[in-house]
């Protein structure tokens, strides 16, 4: 009886973990002129910095499997989620983000 509660107990805490999948702090690029890093804040917000003049942009994300979307103007950005240290970016923020 107590194993069978434990293993309950572990594969709960297990899918709870897995749901609530999350990204959090800076990953950089040194090979995309243009974005030049995603700082993941919250549950479902990333702060963008450009490559020209350093401005910061907020915008919402969602994660699909492996690969994150960035709700971004004019169009939305696609990462694959390759580890938990990096992303790599494809059509406009193509290119490796490393977590700092």
């Amino acid at each position: 009886m107590k194993k069978t509660i434990l293993w309950s107990l572990l594969l709960f805490f297990t899918i709870l973990y897995g749901c609530s999948a999350r990204l959090e702090g800076t990953f950089a690029s040194e090979e995309n002129p243009i974005y030049k890093s995603l700082t993941f804040k919250g549950k479902n917000t990333v702060v963008i910095r450009d490559g020209f003049l350093g401005m910061e942009h907020v915008a919402e994300y969602v994660i699909d499997d492996n690969f994150i979307r960035v709700k971004a103007e004019p169009s939305d950005l696609l990462f694959e989620i390759v580890s938990k240290d990096t992303l790599s970016g494809e059509g406009f923020a193509k290119g490796l983000y490393i977590k700092e």
